[in-house]
């Protein structure tokens, strides 16, 4: 029998509180994961893409802003960009970062503004990124520093993936992330009644600026709306089965949004169908 202690008494394994069973597990995966030496040479990959970042809703009093460039900081892979969408009235030296204090030559950081008359902050990221792949990340949240080489590795594997996603877990702001969720594989079906994907997906460029392009005059869509057009265009969906993402779980004003988001989705399929949310509890 397994058991743990606090150092003053001894419990079995399943006395364990789940929530910290969940982070003793996960500081072991990252243990494991941390053995890969940081700063690899991306040619050492047979193939080895540039992984833009896309961060939006950027603002001078946003804190939340240094845990998100911090953890790509920590990145084992480097061939990455960050584009920072922020409002025009922001200047690059109002930002709670600065582009050059990322401290490393091969990184680059470019800021995107948006005049306040412009509400598709998420499509101007998207059109102005210029790796092979596309990682939009919600402002706060976070990645594991073995994210993007784990996305490398399965881009190894399935070089024609035109969507990739992963799991991921959620916490607040100022607490440990400690609520996992564990994805199943693509799923078509789950994805009309949740968007799983959420932050965690990964598109890739061209076929996102195909997407983004020809949805240009459609009003302001949301990254449930990018998700749901790719699985109507591509079966290439690939699921990364590990936890590469912190999310803050901060999902406010997003419900209306992505209902919207899916009624246009049963629009473009011909479904004829009522979109209701249903609240827990």
């Amino acid at each position: 029998m397994r058991v743990w202690t606090d150092g003053t008494q001894v419990f079995p394994t399943a006395s364990r509180p789940l929530h910290e069973q969940y982070r003793v597990w996960l500081e072991r995966q990252t243990g494991l994961a941390a053995s890969i030496p940081r700063g690899r040479d991306p040619e050492a990959d047979q193939y080895a893409p540039l992984i833009s970042v896309v961060v939006t809703s950027v603002d001078r009093s946003s804190r939340s802003t240094i845990a998100t460039v911090e953890s790509l900081q920590r990145q084992q892979y480097l061939n990455w960009e960050l584009i920072v969408v922020c409002s025009s009235a922001v200047g690059e030296t109002d930002l709670p970062f600065r582009g050059d204090s990322l401290g490393v030559d091969r990184q680059v950081v470019r800021f995107v503004a948006v005049g306040a008359e412009h509400h598709d902050h998420l499509a101007r990221g998207i059109l102005a990124s210029s790796g092979e792949f596309i990682w939009c990340m919600s402002n706060g949240d976070r990645l594991v520093p073995h994210a993007l080489s784990s996305v490398v590795e399965m881009l190894n594997e399935k070089s024609d993936a035109d969507l990739l996603y992963c799991d991921e877990d959620r916490g607040s702001e100022d607490e440990a992330c400690t609520v996992p969720f564990f994805k199943p594989s693509w799923s078509p079906e789950l994805l009309l009644s949740m968007n799983y994907l959420s932050y965690t997906a990964v598109f890739r460029r061209t076929f996102l600026h195909d997407i983004v392009i020809s949805s240009q005059g459609s009003g302001v869509l949301y990254l449930y709306d990018y998700i749901l057009v790719s699985a109507e265009k591509t079966k290439k969906i690939v699921h990364i089965p590990k936890v590469l993402y912190h999310s803050r779980g901060d999902s406010s004003g997003r419900a209306d949004g992505e209902k919207a988001a899916l009624e246009r989705s049963l629009r473009r399929r011909n479904v004829h169908g009522l979109v209701e949310e249903v609240r827990q509890g």
